[in-house]
């Protein structure tokens, strides 16, 4: 990444830095060497997760005493000279985004630390947010489904993703990438520790309309289509409409996000982006 942003003669031009570091964790950053702008937008690029056009997402390990600490750094920038605030928008939404879920009891990764600037003259921000434990919800059902997916188990888990859906909805927010690649899980007890993640898109609203909870909700059945059964889906939207018998207005509902989903299985088999 640094050959990218550095020009011929390998210097750096940084304008108008701004780094705000957790007070929690920076300590923990200060001594693995993170406290300028350029630390963390020209961090290792190996361990990469999401590698896409003007953006770059890295796993990291953090010396913390006698143990590592994995991190994740998520870099974004212009892919152009051209100035623009879409990299820093995009970095403060996540890091605003998981600040007010947090307070508003929603499970999301802890940030440590988020920033944006200039390097020679294009537009960078990150985020650098702690790993969560568990693992995506698709792995994680699929995986069980090979091994030992107790009926128990499936029950829990449908009206604890709906119950987080509802919570999160209810709240005013929507997702806009609301897979189940996006809600980490990990198994406590009887239960599971639900944390959603990838939040850089979530917005919040004073009018919440239909096609917003359509939209969450369809992406979330897509993504359960070949791993989840029809009664489990229904036991999600059951915990989601908190009741235990569908009024018309559920069935309504229900209509419209499997419409949604039909048009995305047919836009999959098109080969066209979800």
């Amino acid at each position: 990444m640094q050959s990218f942003f550095a020009e011929v003669d390998d210097k750096l031009a940084i304008e108008s830095p701004v780094v705000v570091l957790d007070p929690k964790f920076k300590n923990l950053l200060h001594e693995n060497n993170f406290n300028k702008l350029e630390d963390f937008m020209f961090a290792p690029r190996e361990n990469s997760f999401r590698d896409v056009p003007g953006r770059l997402t890295v796993g990291l390990d953090l010396k913390d005493g006698s143990k590592d600490q994995r991190v994740y750094l998520k870099r974004h920038w212009n892919l152009t000279k051209k100035k623009s605030d879409a990299p820093y928008k995009e970095a403060f939404s996540e890091w605003s985004n998981i600040t007010t879920l947090s307070k508003s009891g929603i499970s999301v990764p802890e940030a440590l630390a988020y920033g944006h600037g200039v390097v020679n003259g294009r537009s960078v921000a990150f985020v650098m947010m702690k790993e969560v434990p568990g693992m995506q919800a698709d792995h994680f059902i699929e995986r069980k489904l090979n091994v030992d997916f107790s009926f128990n188990d499936r029950v829990t888990l449908a009206n604890q993703l709906g119950e987080l859906a509802q919570k999160f909805h209810n709240l005013g927010y929507n997702h806009r990438d609301f897979y189940l690649c996006h809600t980490f899980v990990n198994p406590v007890d009887n239960h599971f520790e639900l944390n959603l993640i990838d939040l850089q898109r979530v917005q919040h609203r004073k009018v919440f309309r239909k096609r917003w909870i359509v939209k969450d909700l369809a992406q979330m059945s897509y993504s359960s289509l070949k791993i989840c059964s029809k009664t489990d889906r229904m036991r999600f939207y059951l915990k989601y409409s908190g009741s235990e018998s569908l009024s018309a207005l559920d069935k309504k509902l229900i209509a419209s996000i499997e419409k949604k989903v039909a048009t995305m299985v047919k836009r999959e088999r098109e080969g066209k982006v979800r």
